[in-house]
């Protein structure tokens, strides 16, 4: 399908690009046009190429990406310590492969909006990676696993991230990371987990709130709304 062959593929390069930078991206793909170009050449070659620039062995992330189907569904876990402060934050996903991506943490305001802590980068594979904090910060309001959307995933948010975003209407300040929620809790609906009446209220609700940005799909969004309020 289309949305295969061009929108995932797009999605898995610009993944590649953020494991291994995107001036070693081009610079191999410059290269591999210059070793094979005129002539033919696999897959094999192509990864090799990229291997040569970013100094690591990209066999096993070719194995998991471009001949594995699927996508993987992350999930952030947060523990908090005996004084309430930050003690652990993990991503967990149940079909594990190799992702560079953006954690959210977002704090609550006092009228309810999202305001984001910080961006912490990290890499993360197998079923459960841990990831760095630095000590004595507050639980965050919200989590946000792929913030910035990086990663080719789809994304599970816990209840208090979930309760959080709702609340200030999906707004983050970021156009992607809103998109990376938007099309999180479309997942639920199509799951079961989440009502169609109640995902329309939350579109309707980020309408009257300011302008939806063109990265969470505007159209696609509102379409989705009205499917969800027919049924």
């Amino acid at each position: 399908s289309v949305a295969v062959t061009y929108t995932k593929g797009a999605a898995v390069i610009r993944q590649l690009a953020a494991l291994i930078g995107d001036d070693a991206l081009r610079a191999r793909l410059i290269d591999y046009m210059r070793r094979f170009g005129g002539g033919t050449a696999s897959l094999d070659d192509l990864v090799a190429c990229w291997g040569r620039s970013s100094g690591r062995d990209l066999d096993g992330w070719a194995r998991e990406w471009l001949r594995t189907a699927g996508a993987s569904t992350l999930r952030a876990s947060v523990t908090a310590g005996p004084d309430g402060t930050l003690a652990s934050l993990a991503v967990e996903q149940d079909e594990p492969r190799t992702h560079r991506l953006g954690i959210g943490l977002y704090d609550r305001s006092d009228d309810g909006s999202l305001r984001r802590r910080r961006v912490i980068s990290a890499e993360v594979s197998g079923a459960r990676s841990e990831v760095p904090v630095q000590p004595a910060q507050p639980v965050p309001a919200a989590v946000v696993p792929n913030d910035g959307d990086l990663t080719y995933a789809e994304i599970a948010f816990d209840p208090a991230t979930l309760e959080a975003l709702a609340g200030a209407v999906m707004i983050t300040g970021d156009q992607l990371t809103e998109a990376v929620g938007w099309n999180a809790v479309w997942r639920m609906v199509t799951s079961g987990a989440l009502s169609g009446a109640d995902f329309a209220g939350l579109v309707t609700r980020r309408i009257g709130a300011q302008a939806l940005p063109p990265a969470a799909g505007v159209e696609a969004l509102l379409e989705r709304a009205v499917t969800a309020a027919d049924l």
